[in-house]
């Protein structure tokens, strides 16, 4: 955020009001989205929802199911399963 302040010419804290008046979403908000996005496309691949978190940038599993279920509704594991006909 720092790097992008002084790009453009402000504060972190001006950048970052700017940006959730723009988005309605913090700078973190909207990264947590982008991953969870990610994520949604992995799963319904072969990946293990371990490999999955990871490679979309979170820390640890438990990070990404506690995350993507606050997001989604439902977790990741619930998510990439594909629907019983």
């Amino acid at each position: 955020m720092a790097e992008l302040a002084a790009l453009a010419e402000v504060s972190v804290t001006q950048l970052e009001r700017h940006f959730r008046n723009v988005f309605q979403l913090t700078p973190q908000q909207a990264l947590t989205k982008l991953r969870i996005d990610a994520a949604m496309c992995l799963l319904r691949g072969a990946g293990s929802v371990a490999d999955i978190g990871l490679a979309c940038g979170f820390t640890d599993q438990s990070a990404f199911a506690r995350q993507f279920k606050v997001a989604v509704g439902m977790t990741p594991r619930a998510r990439g399963r594909p629907a019983i006909s």
